[in-house]
């Protein structure tokens, strides 16, 4: 730790080295059958009955699940809160609806202003993908104790609320 608590850059680093590992991991299955039920959980998303992956299923899966619970972001918003360029999202959210898995709104207040929100289909996929992290994650945290799965926990919200989760600009 340096000096007032802060850690390190070093430190810093190498936690973000770690979290971006765990995430790769989380989204990547591990075995033939987790592959299966994932891949189960991506078909007909083309409507031809054929697996249409995405591109990057945790980048969908943090979009879902910040448009769920009838968010109608702009797509400025958007992009800010998944810290991605307007474009990527842009790109996002083409490939999202050209699926079936979004749609663009008009803002009631300012024709001007696109906003996203997920279909009841994307409302559907949200949910098998949640199902799909809760059990990867649960398997993770099966090698912690009771005790430190509460601690980690813990921990992953105090960082949370100080990095200043901002959910009231949606």
């Amino acid at each position: 730790m340096a000096a007032g608590g802060k850690p390190t850059a070093e430190l810093a680093a190498r936690f973000v080295e770690s979290l971006v590992m765990l995430l790769e991991e989380l989204g990547s299955p591990p075995d033939a059958e987790e592959r299966r039920r994932f891949e189960r959980a991506f078909r007909d998303l083309g409507g031809d009955g054929t697996t249409a992956p995405l591109a990057d299923p945790v980048l969908f899966f943090r979009a879902a699940h910040f448009l769920a619970g009838d968010r109608q972001p702009t797509m400025s918003r958007l992009s800010e809160r998944l810290m991605i360029p307007q474009a990527t999202a842009t790109r996002l959210v083409d490939r999202l609806v050209r699926q079936g898995l979004a749609q663009r709104v008009a803002d009631p207040e300012d024709r001007r202003v696109v906003r996203v929100t997920l279909t009841e289909q994307g409302n559907d996929f949200h949910r098998t993908m949640k199902r799909f992290a809760v059990r990867r994650v649960q398997r993770v945290l099966g090698e912690l104790s009771p005790g430190e799965q509460e601690t980690f926990v813990a921990l992953l919200n105090r960082l949370a609320q100080a990095g200043g989760d901002d959910e009231a600009g949606a």
